[in-house]
């Protein structure tokens, strides 16, 4: 069984401790931020992210159900963030990847080519954030 994330606090991480030089010590926080919590899609990432091959008629219909979630969720808006923030794939804020790619928070990698072309209009048109 997987440990769930909330149960571990920290981790820190030395970056060189055989030779001695001072790089310091990283801590890295695994605990969900606070609004994870209050979020309705928790435990229910079936609908908010695609299957590989998934057509679509199907990602309209699972993205409509996702939406619904959202529009009654106290925290759309830091679901939103965190979403462009990371430049995230999937339905987060009901805000999917070519909605967020064309407000110019496109993925690293986009896996269709309508978010694909929604990046490159947000670049044209300046809107992509840095």
């Amino acid at each position: 069984m997987r440990p769930d994330t909330n149960d571990v606090t920290e981790t820190a991480v030395s970056a060189d401790s055989t030779s001695g030089d001072a790089f310091g010590e990283i801590s890295v926080s695994l605990r969900r931020p606070s609004w994870q919590e209050a979020a309705m899609c928790k435990g229910k990432t079936e609908i908010f992210f695609a299957t590989p091959g998934e057509r679509d008629g199907r990602r309209k219909r699972r993205e409509a159900l996702a939406r619904a979630y959202c529009a009654c969720c106290s925290v759309v808006e830091e679901c939103r963030e965190a979403g462009r923030d990371g430049r995230e794939h999937g339905l987060w804020g009901g805000e999917n990847d070519e909605e967020r790619a064309g407000a110019g928070y496109g993925p690293r990698s986009p896996h269709r080519r309508a978010v694909a072309a929604a990046a490159r209009q947000a670049r044209v048109s300046g809107l992509e954030v840095a």
